[in-house]
């Protein structure tokens, strides 16, 4: 079972999503954190607007678009690389696929070894 942690950031001692791995391979698309385009700023410019709900709701369904996208695009593959912390990922140093440490998201994920 490969999931999307795509929302896991905790607010007010709560958090809707799972931040702890419970599949055999947990991906974390942008560190599990706000996805682009579900920011709060971006859903309240958007041409409908947008509340809190809206937000949560665009982080949940990015799940979704990243497996579909999987099923739709077999040229271009949507890899999540493996990496310690946030800051290490913003400066490049994760983006290798060296030592299995990148794998495909959705539907073409490979099972991999728990390290």
């Amino acid at each position: 079972v490969d999931i999307l942690h795509t929302y896991t950031r905790e607010a007010l001692g709560m958090s809707i999503g799972i931040q702890q791995p419970i599949g055999d391979i947990d991906i974390y698309p942008n560190g599990g954190d706000v996805q682009p385009g579900c920011s709060l700023s971006e859903m309240l410019t958007s041409a409908t607007g947008g509340s809190f709900m809206d937000v949560i709701k665009c982080e949940h369904e990015r799940a979704v678009l990243l497996f579909v996208d999987s099923l739709m695009s077999n040229e271009y593959m949507s890899l999540a690389y493996q990496c310690t912390d946030p800051e290490r990922f913003k400066k490049g140093i994760c983006l290798s696929c060296r030592k299995n440490r990148c794998n495909n998201i959705g539907y073409n994920t490979k099972k991999m070894r728990k390290r």
